[in-house]
């Protein structure tokens, strides 16, 4: 495992802290979570499944979501932020949680 370098901390460290960040953000009441070797996946009825895994050999989060498609998130400053859009992470799934919101809302389950 890569320790800290420059005292900084680890892939590793920063990874597994956003999961946990992420599996909080995600229990909000739509899906069930399950959070099981590094990977999270977030399943919505009717939606669909989202997964969130640890891509260590090139210090990356992979998401796939059923709305927006495959997302990559590079590890930049300490936080993870997406190759394309350069959005970090955590406003990423802010934005999917509200497109969550509005379909489940749409389709009268709420």
């Amino acid at each position: 495992m890569l320790q800290r370098i420059t005292g900084q901390p680890s892939y590793f460290t920063i990874a597994h802290n956003t999961l946990i960040s992420l599996e909080k953000k995600l229990d909000n009441g739509y899906g069930e979570i399950e959070h099981n070797n590094n990977v999270i996946e977030y399943s919505v009825d009717g939606i669909g499944r989202y997964i969130v895994s640890r891509q260590p050999s090139v210090m990356e989060l992979w998401v796939s979501s059923p709305i927006s498609g495959p997302s990559k998130f590079e590890l930049k400053d300490r936080h993870f932020v997406e190759k394309k859009s350069k959005t970090e992470i955590m406003k990423y799934f802010d934005a999917e949680v509200q497109k969550i919101k509005r379909l489940v809302k749409d389709n009268g389950n709420i």
